[in-house]
């Protein structure tokens, strides 16, 4: 396992509880509402989507959402990332990240050929075919986890940690085993 929430499904940081890389692009929705198992799709870091054709689907982000903080934390001075605002660009940073060949995530992702920012708080993604299961797949655990884009361009990716998400932690290090 690595620290990567876009290539390691079964990173420690799922293990370690939600809220570290919470702030998925979509999530999913249980509990007593719901039959056994069942579930919906709903925003997470959007205020809404549409699907435009069969194969389009369009996502309004919220605005306001920003990067955890870390006190104290050597990356409180990671260039621009500390509380800074979450923007469209970062999800189409995370989304292409989950695309990695290498990355047991992919397969979420797949039939994404495109994923474009459309202005600062809308992005658009295109399928290659209809897939009827593309929102279950990016909204159920660990979803599309939202990361500060800076880290991995400057470090080459996430591996290692640090971790910033729109979650309210960073993760620094960690045991990964």
């Amino acid at each position: 396992p690595t620290f990567d929430p876009l290539l390691d499904g079964r990173s420690g940081l799922m293990n370690a509880g939600p809220g570290l890389a919470d702030g998925s692009l979509m999530r999913s929705k249980g509990g007593a509402d719901f039959p056994p198992g069942g579930f919906a799709v709903v925003c997470g870091v959007c205020e809404s989507w549409e699907q435009t054709d069969s194969v389009t689907y369009v996502f309004h982000l919220e605005e306001g959402i920003t990067f955890g903080k870390s006190i104290g934390s050597e990356m409180s001075d990671f260039p621009g990332v500390n509380g800074r605002e979450m923007d469209a660009d970062d999800v189409v940073f995370s989304l292409n990240g989950m695309k990695d060949p290498k990355g047991s995530n992919r397969h979420r992702v797949a039939d994404v050929i495109t994923v474009e920012a459309m202005d600062k708080y809308t992005v658009k993604v295109v399928l290659e075919a209809p897939n009827a299961d593309f929102l279950e797949g990016i909204a159920t655990i660990p979803g599309v986890p939202i990361v500060a884009h800076e880290i991995a361009e400057a470090l080459g990716d996430f591996k290692q940690g640090p971790t910033v998400t729109t979650g309210p932690w960073i993760l620094e290090s960690g045991d990964r085993t």
